[in-house]
């Protein structure tokens, strides 16, 4: 996985709390990949459900999309696909909340838009267990590809000639 194919989407639709644990690993691991795209040079995309959480959110390294819930393909005119778009990468790493409802129907609408996607499974929790292994299990079917943070920060770093640079990224994981 080169990174100058890769951009970031942080789903942040948090209207309902998860158990602690699993919140907090997620947005460890997050906050981790993010730090990462960073380095990288990544493009990174926070989408939003409401404005209100755009207020209580900041996060310097993405840019901030309002995109509201929507059913159907959330791609073409919105300013979600438009940013995606303008970043003009082929692969999509996903990840936030919720695994069993918003990143499983943005990840198979991205994958329709001719995407190459990767799930990041340790930064999306899902609201309900069970659901949460289903949507996974639907996702792969469909071709998008499971993985962690601290694996794609792995092969970013594979990537990365200069060794200062990927011995950062690799302290991260």
């Amino acid at each position: 996985m080169k990174p100058s194919e890769c951009a970031l989407l942080v789903l942040d639709s948090a209207d309902e709390p998860a158990p602690q644990n699993r919140a907090t690993e997620a947005t460890a691991a997050r906050d981790r990949i993010l730090k990462a795209a960073a380095q990288c040079g990544i493009p990174a995309f926070l989408a939003l459900r409401d404005l209100d959480t755009a207020a209580c959110i900041s996060k310097p390294t993405c840019q901030q999309i309002y995109s509201p819930p929507m059913p159907g393909n959330p791609w073409g005119e919105t300013p979600l696909g438009l940013a995606l778009a303008s970043a003009s990468r082929s692969s999509l790493l996903i990840c936030g909340y919720w695994l069993d409802e918003c990143i499983t129907f943005t990840a198979l609408n991205a994958l329709a838009e001719g995407y190459d996607i990767y799930l990041l499974t340790d930064a999306s929790p899902p609201l309900d267990i069970a659901d949460g292994h289903t949507a996974i299990t639907r996702l792969v079917q469909a071709g998008i590809v499971p993985t962690t943070t601290r694996q794609v920060i792995r092969e970013w770093a594979a990537e990365i000639p200069d060794s200062a640079q990927r011995n950062g990224l690799l302290a991260l994981v």
